[in-house]
């Protein structure tokens, strides 16, 4: 779908929803991660999570630095003071506010194996769903 002007998260939402059920591969933007980043057979040596980025980014870069690397004279960007102040539970609260508990449960049917790769609790919005296999792994063998 092409959107003009704004774009509400629960209709991109939709819209990913939509793509993802079609067969369609989705933008490599809103792609599951596991289909994009191989972790089962890629050997990473560092995996960040975007909660700890401006942390995570200061070890990498120290790691580099140690190691000869050319990055003595870099930093990290400076990060959203905004949102650093607002917790992770809250700022989830607004985006997913205005949208169904049904479209809540088809995005975790698509994300589901990043969720449980990285960590993550979605539980908090669908400790009660059933997964639909077919949803959630409609495009996992769409090419990159």
């Amino acid at each position: 779908m092409f959107f003009l002007g704004k774009v509400t998260f629960g209709e991109f939402a939709q819209d990913v929803i939509d793509t993802w059920s079609s067969g369609i591969p989705l933008n490599p933007h809103w792609r599951p991660q596991y289909q994009i980043c191989h972790p089962c057979y890629i050997k990473y040596d560092f995996i960040g999570r975007f909660e700890n980025l401006n942390d995570e980014a200061s070890q990498v870069l120290a790691k580099l630095t140690a190691s000869g690397g050319q990055t003595s004279n870099v930093t990290f960007p400076f990060k959203n003071a905004y949102r650093a102040n607002v917790p992770l539970s809250k700022q989830r609260e607004k985006f997913y506010a205005n949208i169904s508990r049904d479209t809540i449960r088809k995005l975790i049917n698509i994300y589901r194996i990043d969720y449980e790769l990285c960590d993550y609790d979605y539980h908090w919005a669908c400790s009660d769903c059933l997964f639909d296999e077919k949803l959630s792994s409609s495009s996992s063998s769409s090419p990159l």
